[in-house]
C-alpha cells in the first residue's frame, strides 16, 4: 500500500486537478437554474478537494510537503484581508458564499487559493511537468472553439442535445455574439484571451511536426473564435499579453519581430486614445463614432462601465479600509450611483463594477486591493527576474504563465470574475511561483546538492526489510520511512468526502429550484411548487433566491384568487417568503420592492394596505434614490391609493410630487407626463394639466390620452374664462 501511494498518488492528484481545470470552462447543466457558473464552481470544488486530499495523503506518506515560498506570505496577506472584510461585512452570509450566479465570496477565494497551493505542491520538485496545465487548458479551448464558431453562424438548433440549446439573453433574444460554454460572450472571449499564451506554448513546444501544424491551425481558430465573441477587453488582453511575451523573450527574437511588437503597441495605444479620449475633437472620427452595435469599436457600453467604476470609487471613498464586504457591490450600487446612471439604466442594476481592481477596492478596501496588487506584482517581479536565467522550453513555460497572468489582469480590468476566469488567475500565479519563486528555487537547489553529495547514484538506497524486495518508489523523494499512516489517510479521506458532500449542497439546491420552475410551468399546484422551492431553500439556507421564488408563487395565486379570504391568505404567505429573503439580504432593493408590490396589489381589494405599501415604497426609494423606475412605481401606487380615497387632496399632491421627481429624472417618459396631467386635472389644476399634456404630445404626437386631457383642460379653461353678463337695471 505504501509503495502504491508513493509511486502513483502524485499522478492521481495531478490527473484529478487537471480534469477539474479542463472541465470548469466547459461544463454546464440545464437541470439547474444557474446553468453555468454554479455548475462550474461545483466542479472546481469537487475536483479541487479530491486533488488536495490525494496530494495530502501522498505528501504525508513521504514526509515532505511544501517549500517556503515568498509568495505564500503575499497570498496569505490577501486572504487575511478578504477574511477581515468578510467578518466586518454588511452581509456576512453573502460575503462568505458569494452572490448567486457570481460567487465572489470568501469561500470561493479560499477554493482558488487552495487550487493554487496544490499546484505548487504537485509540481515544485519537477517544474517542467507544469506543461500539463497548458495542455489541459488547450484541450478545453479545442472543445469550445467549434461551438463558438457554430454559434457565430446564428443558426439556431431545434433538437434537444448536449450542445443544442436555444440560447437567449436577458431580453429573451438570441445572444448577439457567441457565448460558447460560458453563458456570456464576454466570459467566452475572456477565457480565450487567458488561454491564448498557454495554447501558444503548447504549439511551440510540440515535438511532432504534424501535431504542431494541427495545433497551430487550432490556435488560429481560437483567435478567430475570440474575434467572433467581440469582447473588446479580451482583444486588448491578448494584444498586451503577446507584447509582454515578446518583451520577456526579446533576446531570442529576431529584430523585425521586436519592431513589429513595438509598432503594434504604439498603434494600439493610438487607437485607444482616439476612440476613448479623441483629444481636440468633440467626438471620435466617423469610423469610430459611427460604429454600430456589432462593431469592435462600439463605445455605447463604455459609458455604462464608467458609471459602474465611478460608483465603485464612491463606495471605496466611504469604506476605505475594509470595504463593504465581498460581493456586496450590488447592494451599495443603487445608493451610490450617479444621477444620470439612475436616469439611463433604471432598475438595470449591475452586480459587479466590471473591474476586479475596483471590485476589490469597494468590497475589501485598501487592505484587499493593496494585498492583491502586492501578490500579483510580486509574482510578475519574480518571474521577470528569473526568466532570463532559464532556457529551452522551461523559459517558454514561464513566459506563458506570466503572459497569461497579464492577460487576466488586463481582461479583468473590463470584466467580471466568474469561476473559470478567477481560477485562471490563481493558476497563473501558482505556475510562476513554481518556476520563479526564490523559495522554490532554493528548495530545489538544496535537494540537488543533497543528491550530489551522495555520489553519482544520487539518493542513498532505502533500507530493506529482511525477506522482502526493495520498494521501487519511482524516483519519489521520500523523507519518512516506517508504517503506512493509516490514521492520517483515513481522516483525510473522510474530511474530503464531507467537504464534497457539503460543497455540492448549493448545486443540489439549485437543481431542486429548477424542479420547482418545471413544476410551475407545468401548472402544478401552488402547494407542490412552493414546497419544492422551500425544499431548495432548506439545502442552502443562506440563499434568498428560493425564498423569493416561493413568494412569487403565492403572490401569483393571490392575484388569481376571487374571494377576499383566499387573497389575504396568499398575500400573507407571499409576504412571509419575501420577508425571509429580505432578512438574508437586507440591502437588496428588489426584495424591498417585492414586499411593496404585494401591499400595493393587496390595496386594490383592501385600501387599508396602502399605508404599508407606502412605507415599503419609501424604503425602496431611499435605497435607490436616483432610479426613475422606482419613483414611478411609487407614484403609481400613490395614485391608486388616491383613487381609493378620492377626497384626500394630500394624497393627490404627494402623487404629483413623486411624478414630478420621475419626469425630472427622465423627462422623455411620455407615460409619466400623461399620468401627471391626469392628476393635475383631477385636482382642477387645468393650467398645469395643459402644460403636462403638451409636453407629452411633444414627445409623442399620437398619444390619445394626452390629446384628450389637453382638449378637456382647454375646454375647462375657456369655460372658466368666459364672463356671463348680468342683467342691468
Amino acid at each position: 500500500m505504501r509503495t502504491w501511494i508513493l509511486q502513483r498518488w502524485l499522478s492521481y492528484a495531478r490527473v484529478t486537478l487537471l480534469i477539474g481545470l479542463f472541465l470548469s470552462p466547459l461544463i454546464f447543466l440545464r437541470t439547474t437554474i444557474d446553468v453555468f457558473n454554479l455548475v462550474k464552481i461545483s466542479t472546481l470544488w469537487i475536483f479541487g478537494v479530491f486533488a488536495v486530499a490525494i496530494w495530502a495523503i501522498w505528501a504525508a506518506e513521504r514526509g515532505a510537503w511544501l517549500p517556503k515560498l515568498h509568495l505564500f506570505w503575499a497570498a496569505g496577506a490577501f486572504l487575511v484581508a478578504i477574511l477581515l472584510a468578510t467578518v466586518f461585512s454588511q452581509d456576512l452570509g453573502l460575503s462568505f458564499l458569494g452572490l448567486y450566479h457570481r460567487y465572489g465570496g470568501l469561500l470561493p477565494f479560499l477554493l482558488y487559493a487552495v487550487i493554487g497551493l496544490v499546484i505548487v505542491g504537485l509540481y515544485w520538485e519537477r517544474p517542467d511537468d507544469l506543461k500539463e496545465i497548458p495542455i489541459a487548458i488547450t484541450g478545453a479551448c479545442l472543445v469550445m472553439i467549434p461551438l463558438v464558431l457554430w454559434q457565430a453562424t446564428k443558426i439556431q438548433c431545434t433538437a434537444q442535445g448536449p450542445f443544442c440549446i436555444p440560447w437567449r439573453d436577458s431580453n429573451g433574444q438570441p445572444p448577439s455574439f457567441p457565448v460558447g460554454t460560458m453563458g456570456n460572450s464576454n466570459f467566452a472571449g475572456g477565457f480565450f484571451a487567458l488561454a491564448a499564451p498557454l495554447f501558444l506554448y503548447v504549439v511551440l513546444t510540440a515535438k511532432n511536426l504534424a501535431v504542431k501544424l494541427l495545433l497551430a491551425a487550432g490556435f488560429i481558430l481560437e483567435l478567430l473564435a475570440l474575434w467572433f465573441t467581440q469582447t473588446r477587453g479580451a482583444f486588448i488582453a491578448v494584444g498586451v499579453s503577446f507584447v509582454v511575451a515578446a518583451f520577456l523573450y526579446r533576446d531570442r527574437l529576431p529584430r523585425w519581430l521586436r519592431l513589429l511588437a513595438l509598432a503594434a503597441t504604439i498603434a494600439g495605444a493610438f487607437v485607444a486614445l482616439i476612440v476613448f479620449v479623441h483629444p481636440g475633437m468633440k467626438q471620435a472620427p466617423g469610423f469610430f463614432s459611427k460604429a454600430g452595435a456589432y462593431s469592435p469599436f462600439r463605445t455605447g457600453t463604455f459609458q455604462d462601465r464608467s458609471y459602474y467604476w465611478i460608483t465603485a470609487l464612491r463606495i471605496f471613498r466611504h469604506h476605505p479600509i475594509l470595504g463593504t464586504g465581498p460581493d456586496t457591490y450590488y447592494a451599495n450600487y443603487p445608493l451610490f450611483r450617479l444621477a444620470k446612471d439612475g436616469a439611463k439604466l433604471g432598475l438595470t442594476i449591475t452586480d459587479k463594477p466590471h473591474n476586479v481592481f475596483l471590485e476589490y477596492a469597494s468590497n475589501s478596501g485598501i487592505l484587499g486591493l493593496g494585498t492583491y496588487l502586492a501578490m500579483v506584482g510580486l509574482a510578475l517581479f519574480y518571474g521577470y527576474r528569473r526568466v532570463r536565467q532559464l532556457g529551452g522550453t522551461t523559459r517558454i513555460l514561464l513566459v506563458s504563465f506570466m503572459s497569461s497572468l497579464v492577460a487576466y489582469l488586463v481582461n479583468q480590468f473590463f470584466s467580471i470574475d466568474v469561476p473559470p476566469l478567477a481560477v485562471m488567475g490563481w493558476v497563473a500565479v501558482a505556475g510562476i511561483a513554481v518556476l520563479a519563486d526564490p523559495g522554490a528555487i532554493r528548495a530545489r537547489e538544496v535537494i540537488a546538492a543533497a543528491r550530489a553529495a551522495q555520489g553519482p547514484k544520487g539518493m542513498k538506497k532505502k533500507k530493506r526489510v529482511p525477506g522482502t524486495k526493495a520498494a521501487p518508489y519511482g524516483g519519489t523523494r521520500v523523507m519518512r520511512y516506517g508504517e503506512t499512516r493509516w490514521l492520517v489517510h483515513t481522516a483525510t479521506g473522510i474530511l474530503a468526502v464531507v467537504l464534497v458532500v457539503v460543497g455540492i449542497r448549493p448545486f443540489w439546491a439549485d437543481h431542486l429550484g429548477h424542479d420547482g420552475q418545471v413544476a410551475q410551468a407545468s401548472q402544478a399546484t401552488v402547494s407542490a411548487v412552493s414546497a419544492t422551492y422551500l425544499h431548495a431553500a432548506s439545502f442552502l439556507p443562506l440563499e434568498p433566491s428560493y425564498q423569493s421564488l416561493a413568494g412569487a408563487v403565492f403572490e401569483g395565486q393571490a392575484g388569481a384568487a376571487t374571494d377576499a379570504a383566499g387573497k389575504a391568505q396568499m398575500f400573507d404567505l407571499a409576504l412571509g417568503r419575501y420577508r425571509a429573503a429580505l432578512k438574508l439580504q437586507p440591502e437588496n432593493v428588489f426584495f424591498v420592492m417585492n414586499i411593496a408590490r404585494v401591499y400595493t396589489t393587496w390595496g386594490g381589494s383592501d385600501p387599508t394596505k396602502y399605508t404599508q405599501a407606502a412605507t415599503w415604497w419609501e424604503k425602496a426609494v431611499a435605497q435607490d434614490p436616483t432610479d426613475w423606475m422606482v419613483h414611478n412605481q411609487y407614484a403609481i401606487m400613490l395614485n391608486a391609493w388616491a383613487n381609493a380615497v378620492p377626497n384626500d387632496a394630500a394624497l393627490r399632491n404627494k402623487t404629483i410630487t413623486e411624478l414630478q421627481t420621475v419626469v425630472r429624472i427622465r423627462p422623455d417618459q411620455t407615460g409619466s407626463w400623461v399620468n401627471l396631467a391626469k392628476v393635475y386635472q383631477s385636482l382642477g389644476q387645468t393650467t398645469e394639466a395643459k402644460q403636462a399634456a403638451t409636453t407629452a404630445l411633444d414627445l409623442d404626437k399620437t398619444n390619445a390620452d394626452a390629446k384628450a386631457i389637453l382638449a378637456s383642460a382647454t375646454a375647462s379653461s375657456s369655460a372658466t374664462s368666459t364672463v356671463t353678463p348680468t342683467a342691468g337695471g
